[in-house]
């Protein structure tokens, strides 16, 4: 804006200054028969005076680029700073992401085994050493259930089951058996069933001690397919009998593990006749889960 002021200027005193110097030329011409010479002399003055403008505004000009100049110049650096600092700010960024990391899942945290700051490396034996954090989803827990080779045989995959937890006493969840395991456990003489659990609660945890109650579906008189119920499935529990205490007759005491695992009580069981090996079968008085002390 100021370039063009200035040029605009220029224009106006150049045709000044052509005037200037065409009337000094005419007054000239004229002599001083036809003009006074003061005035001969006061219009040289004039077109030198103008002349003299000009040169004052053809030096603004000279400076307006100059400073133009500089001002481009510094807008340069500028904007090579402003680069540079894009520059370092997608840095930073990155390095701060690298800093984040995000599960692939959405879920609890279940067992945390890092700190901010702590490095974590794959071990070329042990896979879990580079994990961060194990995570469950709230809503697909499964129980893992064992079941006496006795009566495995009448399990099978989308058979409906309850489970209860000794953490919840008072509620019962329904569930779907989704996998049976094709390898017995030996010393335990058990099957181990996978059961969905359907709407668990949110106070569920993984690895928490629970019980199940497998149902099958019943024939009425008609020979239509009743309502579900539970008794044909009871799970049956054997104890050595070397962990009973003060037997007499059908009943006897053992020593079970409270639910803390840190104390030990008295719980008085009622016994059957049936055997197997050195256990005995309990009918009342003991839970799936109950830790019983053999010794």
């Amino acid at each position: 804006a100021s370039i063009d002021a200035h040029t605009k200027r220029l224009n106006a005193a150049e045709a000044l200054l052509v005037f200037r110097l065409e009337e000094a030329d005419r007054f000239a011409s004229a002599g001083p028969e036809g003009i006074p010479e003061t005035t001969i002399i006061e219009s040289r003055q004039k077109a030198v005076a103008q002349q003299s403008e000009i040169e004052a505004i053809e030096a603004g000009i000279a400076e307006a680029k100059a400073q133009l100049r500089r001002i481009l110049s510094r807008r340069e650096e500028l904007l090579a700073e402003i680069a540079l600092a894009q520059t370092e700010v997608e840095r930073r960024k990155l390095a701060l992401d690298r800093t984040r990391i995000r599960a692939p899942i959405s879920g609890r945290v279940m067992r945390l085994f890092a700190k901010p700051g702590q490095q974590r490396m794959l071990g070329p034996d042990n896979y879990d050493s580079a994990a961060i954090a194990y995570l469950y989803d709230p809503e697909k827990l499964q129980a893992r259930i064992d079941v006496p080779l006795s009566e495995a045989a009448q399990l099978k995959t989308g058979q409906a089951a309850l489970v209860r937890s000794n953490f919840l006493p008072d509620s019962v969840f329904r569930g779907v058996v989704t996998r049976i395991t094709g390898e017995a456990d030996l010393q335990r003489n058990t099957l181990q069933a996978k059961v969905a659990i359907e709407s668990p609660d949110g106070r569920l945890r993984p690895e928490m001690l629970c019980r199940a109650e497998f149902l099958t579906s019943v024939v009425g008189d008609a020979g239509g397919t009743g309502s579900t119920h539970a008794g044909s499935t009871k799970i049956r529990l054997y104890v050595p009998e070397s962990a009973l205490m003060g037997r007499t007759d059908s009943f006897a005491e053992v020593w079970i593990l409270d639910e803390s695992n840190e104390r030990i009580r008295r719980q008085r069981v009622k016994l059957e006749d049936e055997r197997r090996e050195d256990y005995i079968l309990v009918g009342e008085g003991l839970r799936p889960g109950d830790k019983v002390v053999a010794n």
